[in-house]
């Protein structure tokens, strides 16, 4: 290419980069403002005020939960310069919306793959974004923990730390530890959350063993080692009840149902079948709708349900789980069967067009120059 034309599209590049910044910047500045949500457009029988969450002997919680955002943090794509369907500042308006018409505690959880894709790499590393964009973007939403991803590993350990600097909830990946046994700093194995009732619940957070396979490197100069999933959760599970931390265990887990390159543990099937303690596994990383509330998805050989998102910010799972008390304990009456008489209930509620971008959030067409490359 022609000196002068490769430097003329470099000044293009950078300064569309630039833009870039600068709108990611202004969005998320307007996002911590914390402006009431637009009106969401939801399905109308996704936010539907429920019933008391809470009786004498029954008590029901949810779990909204979200993944492979993949740098999607508005609705434009920077790297093919074209709209987008989803984007955080969507999913906020829906998860509000959730949120409000839920009359019970709602745990909202992150299942990794935020920080790689759309054309982000610039926040990679650098310290004048630390946190990540969707990461700060998760704290100022009220996300109450996130889970590493496999494309959390693909910039070196220093930047997945910095990515996640400033999150102040809790960070889980329990199958991902140094030689020393030492979990990712800053992250552990899984966090008791209390629900209404006095109720326990145990979330473990999981990635795809595979990151060895994929990135190499940065496993290697941290000195870290991913375990079979399947192993680890059978671990952390013996702990949770040795010491009676849980009435209910959830796994929230950045990997597929079934497992990638026939490696044992690293599906949430074999995670699963090995531990039929787990009331629900809230899934990711294929990029597929799976757990509607018209097709319930229970995992093979087992009576565990399974449940995933499609990818950036596309859609919000939603997890609602009953127990019941009986004696002393609270006790989930039915894990599987449909959506009605199941005490574990899933659904996905999908991002549509005319969803509203968060109002707070909102920096739009006409203050933004659209540009190519």
């Amino acid at each position: 290419m022609p000196q002068k034309k490769r430097g003329e599209k470099m000044k293009k590049r950078t300064f569309s980069v630039l833009i870039a910044v600068m709108l990611i910047t202004l969005l998320f500045s307007a996002c911590q403002k914390g402006g009431e949500p637009a009106n969401s457009t939801a399905p109308a029988d996704s936010a539907t005020p429920t019933e008391s969450a809470v009786s004498d002997d029954s008590v029901t919680f949810q779990i909204l939960f979200t993944s492979d955002t993949h740098g999607v943090f508005d609705t434009f794509n920077y790297s093919t310069v074209k709209e987008m369907p989803g984007g955080v500042t969507k999913l906020a308006t829906l998860i509000k919306a959730e949120k409000e018409a839920f009359d019970g505690t709602s745990l909202t959880i992150d299942l990794g793959d935020a920080i790689q894709g759309n054309g982000t790499g610039y926040f990679i590393g650098n310290d004048e974004y630390s946190s990540f964009p969707n990461i700060a973007a998760f704290e100022a939403i009220g996300y109450d923990a996130v889970v590493l991803g496999n494309h959390e590993f693909n910039f070196g350990y220093e930047a997945l730390l910095t990515a996640y600097k400033g999150f102040s909830g809790e960070k889980l990946t329990a199958n991902v530890k140094d030689a020393s046994g030492n979990y990712i700093e800053g992250f552990k194995a899984y966090h008791v959350f209390e629900v209404e009732g006095g109720v326990r619940v145990a979330v473990i957070g999981l990635v795809t063993p595979n990151i060895d396979k994929w990135d190499p490197k940065t496993m290697d100069a941290a000195g870290l080692t991913a375990y079979d999933a399947a192993e680890i959760t059978k671990e952390v599970i013996a702990e949770i009840k040795a010491e009676n931390l849980a009435d209910v265990i959830v796994v929230a887990g950045h990997m597929a149902d079934v497992n990638e390159y026939g490696r044992s543990g690293s599906g949430a099937t074999d995670v699963a079948q090995q531990n039929p303690e787990i009331a629900v596994f809230m899934g990711a990383h294929f990029h597929t709708i799976i757990g509607i509330a018209d097709e319930q998805h229970v995992l093979e050989g087992t009576d565990i349900k399974f449940v995933e998102n499609i990818n950036n910010g596309g859609s919000v799972g939603k997890v609602q789980i009953t127990v019941v008390k009986e004696g002393d304990e609270w006790v989930i009456k039915s894990k599987d069967g449909d959506y009605d008489t199941s005490g574990v209930k899933t659904d996905v509620i999908a991002v549509g067009e005319d969803t509203a971008i968060d109002a707070g959030c909102r920096f739009r067409d006409e203050a933004l120059p659209r540009y190519s490359f």
